[in-house]
């Protein structure tokens, strides 16, 4: 068994170090923990601004649909510079609890202020300089499982039929798309 991090997993720590490394002091913690012990300007540039908040959620309610060892990484990042986030409490609990056992109208009012979502990871890497972007659509992801009709047992505007089914992934296109341009974007099925 192969446990170094894949391309994607290396490439998002740096990005976290580089983040927390330029952004993250211990004047900043100190003077948050004097305070309600969160740094909000820190927060919102990790959630909105650097896109990583949605990392380990679902792609069906905005999140990257990576797992718990991404959000590891990003933890370890933040950790390495004591940086006074509401990580363990936002992201991997109240933010997994509400993707996984919420209602819809749960999700609808709290998933979105947590996560940036697909658009915001485009930006992200149109402004790093790179050539394009992959949305990952196989290999039993997310999005794959979603065009499954074997692992997709929803009804409603996801489930069913294969026009249903591929929404989540059209929608998907659609945003990064909106960011990148048509000739840019590739999808791995």
């Amino acid at each position: 068994m192969n446990f170094a991090f894949t391309d994607e997993q290396a490439m998002i720590a740096d990005t976290a170090r580089g983040f927390f490394s330029q952004n993250a002091s211990s004047a900043r913690t100190r003077a948050a923990m004097a305070a309600d012990g969160i740094d909000r300007a820190l927060w919102h540039g990790f959630t909105q601004e650097l896109g990583l908040g949605g990392i380990a959620l679902p792609e069906s309610v905005g999140g990257a649909g990576l797992g718990m060892v991404e959000l590891a990484i990003l933890a370890e990042a933040a950790g390495a510079t004591v940086a006074a986030l509401p990580l363990l409490g936002s992201l991997a609990m109240s933010a997994q609890a509400i993707a996984a056992g919420g209602s819809a109208a749960q999700q609808a009012a709290w998933l979105p202020g947590i996560i940036a979502g697909f658009a915001q990871a485009a930006r992200n890497a149109l402004a790093a300089g790179f050539d394009g972007v992959e949305i990952h659509g196989a290999n039993g992801y997310l999005l794959d499982q979603f065009l499954r009709d074997g692992s997709n047992q929803r009804s409603g505007p996801y489930g069913g039929p294969i026009a249903n089914r591929a929404r989540l992934l059209l929608e998907v296109v659609d945003a990064v798309v909106a960011v990148w341009g048509r000739d840019r974007v590739g999808v791995r099925i």
